[in-house]
């Protein structure tokens, strides 16, 4: 019932994209809540986002044909630092309890963005809006989220933010691509 992550991709590409984000992920030295999972390259300049700096925010929710987006916006409200690939998420339920959650990572460039104090980076989210086959037809497909929990690349601490958004279909399989800079506007 917890998080599960997978990589999501076609051929050498995507192999090449967790090959290296494995290499090169980082452990971390402090009290977590949730284990680092691999999120990034190898970067310079700018010192790594922290979770305490950054403040998460679903926008732009949008439905159609059976599928669910809304758009994962993190704020740096902190001095300038840098982010590189992928967040990892946790759905809560009632009382705060994890319920099913699977991100499955879409491949794609893993790109640093930098940002400067009230900078944006963001991904979209994406996942099924009506039930699989095994889950339930009537009724919701799986328990209703109240909150996500959102894990930075590189970082063991997490943000909450509240879900107000429709329940996550399909075993709470989440689909995600790489952070990148700003908020692309439909």
């Amino acid at each position: 019932m917890g998080l599960g992550v997978r990589t999501r991709g076609t051929g050498a590409g995507a192999l090449a994209v967790l090959g290296v984000a494995l290499l090169t992920a980082c452990g971390g030295g402090s009290s977590a809540a949730r284990p680092a999972t691999p999120s990034t390259t190898a970067r310079a300049g700018a010192p790594t986002c922290q979770t305490s700096q950054l403040q998460a925010a679903l926008e732009m929710p949008d439905a159609g044909a059976g599928q669910r987006y809304v758009t994962l916006v993190l704020t740096n409200t902190g001095a300038t630092c840098q982010l590189t690939g992928y967040v990892d998420l946790q759905l809560l339920g009632a009382g705060g309890a994890p319920i099913p959650t699977v991100v499955t990572r879409d491949a794609g460039p893993l790109v640093p963005v930098t940002l400067g104090s009230g900078g944006t980076a963001s991904t979209p989210l994406h996942w099924a809006g009506i039930p699989l086959s095994d889950e339930a037809q009537t009724g919701p497909c799986e328990p209703q989220p109240v909150q996500v929990q959102i894990t930075p690349p590189d970082q063991t601490q997490v943000d909450t933010t509240a879900w107000t958004l429709d329940p996550v279909c399909g075993h709470g399989r989440i689909d995600i691509p790489p952070l990148v800079r700003g908020v692309p506007r439909p």
